[in-house]
């Protein structure tokens, strides 16, 4: 059974809106200039790792930027939009790149861990201007890049055997 594209669209559509919904749901803000953490690096971690395709990065950095524009913190927009949809990228080719079980299983997520810390570390500071306001950041998006890797490895064996049970709906990663 090939996957159709009303099959691709509504995944793309279900990432988007679990991603928003991660993102202002399960929220801790932090700082003078109204950074925040949040928990939809889960989501884009855990989303990519099942489908393995390209085509559905864009979805998490939309879901991002749509959160941001919704939770009155517009200025992160755009920051969201790209860091998000590079962070799937990176976990996708990752996975596709890595042979070894044990290695697939937690290097593209600590690397994207790394990536989100330094990009969001980035934009907290073209937002703030402010130099001592990067260690805060810097602090904090580590944190958060960090422990959305460490759940998403824990959840590894469950996505593997949501994979192994149910191919034929999740060939949207054909």
């Amino acid at each position: 059974m090939k996957a159709s594209r009303s099959d691709s669209l509504l995944v793309f559509l279900v990432t988007i809106g679990l991603v928003c919904v991660a993102t202002i749901l399960f929220t801790y803000s932090y700082g003078d200039y109204g950074g925040y953490i949040n928990g939809s690096h889960i989501i884009i971690m855990a989303v990519a790792y099942v489908t393995l395709n390209n085509k559905f990065a864009p979805a998490a950095g939309l879901g991002a930027m749509l959160a941001a524009f919704l939770s009155e913190v517009p200025y992160y927009a755009l920051g969201a939009l790209i860091i998000n949809t590079i962070e799937y990228l990176i976990v996708v080719i990752l996975l596709r790149k890595i042979k070894h079980p044990i290695i697939k299983r937690t290097i593209p997520f600590l690397v994207s861990a790394l990536f989100i810390s330094a990009g969001f570390v980035l934009v907290d500071w073209l937002i703030s201007q402010n130099v001592e306001y990067l260690l805060v950041s810097l602090l904090y998006n580590s944190f958060q890049g960090l422990v959305s890797a460490i759940v998403v490895m824990m959840f590894v064996p469950l996505f593997d055997f949501i994979k192994e049970r149910f191919p034929k709906q999740l060939e949207v990663n054909k």
